[in-house]
């Protein structure tokens, strides 16, 4: 299970403060290379950043299916508008994704930021993703691509790729532990159950399915809902900034966390 986001809280800045190459080993240590990087990033401290790299901080690692943290990394540095460390990135492998460069583009203020969608755009990644190869191969095709797979995996490659619902395994829907789908999604089923963090920044969601249950942070930027379902289960926080809600939207019953509808612009 990986950490909440807000793992990036003032006792790990405080470590980082003095910059003691000590106390950032052992901070490296404790957290991981790739937590301290993400500060470092946030903190716009390029010194750290680049300590982190030299000491480990391993940008293909996944925090869970569908984001890795140079993802992360790449997404928080475009936003936050470090050039340089996203061109560092950028030139270690960090594919620039379109979720990516769309999150940009709802955060460019001036010069910094045109410079910055500039860089971005000029990597976009153009390979084709395993949704695309998958269109215009007959149901059989597909359903002998998913042959082998475990309940659980079918279910998570059927929504990733969003296949046919009706090829979902019948019973519950469950997926064990946290899950990504980033800016690759458009709906998702009925009845599923997550238990851990479920992030789908960035994708195209124009509601959210009946009978959701998150048993840990959801993560629901940038995407296009307009209205929340009252049966929504959240256990952890709540993160729906960025879409075309209402302003005064309540508080879904469900959600046990913090709801966070705010839209958040950042000035570069």
């Amino acid at each position: 299970m990986i950490k909440n986001y807000k793992q990036f809280n003032e006792s790990l800045r405080n470590k980082m403060t003095s910059k003691s190459e000590e106390d950032i080993l052992k901070a490296i240590e404790k957290d991981g290379a790739e937590e301290v990087l993400l500060t470092a990033i946030r903190d716009d401290d390029r010194w750290l950043f680049d300590f982190a790299l030299e000491n480990g901080a391993d940008l293909n690692k996944e925090m869970y299916k569908g984001r890795t943290y140079g993802n992360l990394a790449l997404g928080d540095a475009s936003i936050y508008g470090r050039y340089q460390m996203s061109k560092t990135l950028i030139e270690k492998g960090v594919k620039v994704t379109l979720g990516i460069r769309n999150s940009l583009v709802e955060h460019t203020y001036g010069p910094g930021g045109k410079r910055m969608l500039t860089l971005l755009d000029k990597h976009l990644d153009s390979n084709e993703s395993l949704r695309d190869q998958m269109k215009g191969k007959s149901e059989e095709d597909i359903i002998k691509s998913l042959e082998g797979l475990s309940d659980e995996q079918k279910i998570i490659e059927i929504i990733y790729n969003q296949l046919p619902f009706d090829l979902l395994p019948p019973g519950d829907l469950v997926i064990d532990g946290d899950v990504g789908f980033i800016d690759s999604i458009d709906i998702l089923p009925d009845n599923l159950t997550v238990n851990g963090v479920l992030d789908c920044t960035s994708s195209d969601l124009t509601k959210l399915p009946n009978n959701l249950k998150v048993y840990g942070d959801f993560f629901c930027a940038y995407n296009k809902l307009t209205e929340l379902p009252d049966d929504l289960i959240v256990t952890g926080d709540f993160y729906c900034h960025d879409n075309p809600l209402p302003l005064d939207i309540e508080k879904p019953p469900g959600v046990q966390g913090e709801f966070i509808n705010k839209i958040i612009k950042t000035k570069h």
